[in-house]
């Protein structure tokens, strides 16, 4: 055999990442996908700000939207919100041993409200008085 993993059996060898998910912004009610395509994959739970999100939670909000089979673990957010979506989120891959897991690096997904963004932008500090 040229390859050593094409004889080693999948319970032996140690998830990696091969894709994480990266700083993302999006727009309040716009869909969000983060990455997390995981090599040798035993089974991914996605967390943010440290709290486990299940598909198909928060009204149908949330989806593992990839081939998990294949080791994709994607996480769709169909309509993101500031107040619930805005912050860190990792995921979070186990082997085929409890002591087995590995956390992605925590990246920050930011949603903008259009709405405030417009308030601060057309805000000019030069027109309160006393300035």
């Amino acid at each position: 055999m040229d390859k050593v993993t094409d004889a080693m059996p999948l319970e032996g060898m140690k998830q990696s990442f091969e894709k994480q998910a990266i700083e993302t912004v999006v727009n309040v009610g716009h869909p969000v996908v983060m990455d997390c395509k995981v090599i040798n994959k035993g089974s991914c739970v996605w967390y943010k700000d440290k709290r486990p999100i299940g598909s198909g939670t928060h009204h149908g909000r949330y989806w593992y939207s990839g081939d998990q089979k294949q080791g994709d673990c994607r996480i769709k957010i169909s309509s993101a919100y500031a107040k619930v979506d805005d912050g860190l989120w990792e995921c979070l891959i186990t082997g085929f041993d409890s002591h087995d897991y590995h956390y992605s690096e925590p990246v920050r997904l930011i949603v903008r409200d259009l709405a405030e963004q417009e308030v601060e932008e057309s805000f000019d500090p030069s027109e309160i008085e006393g300035s």
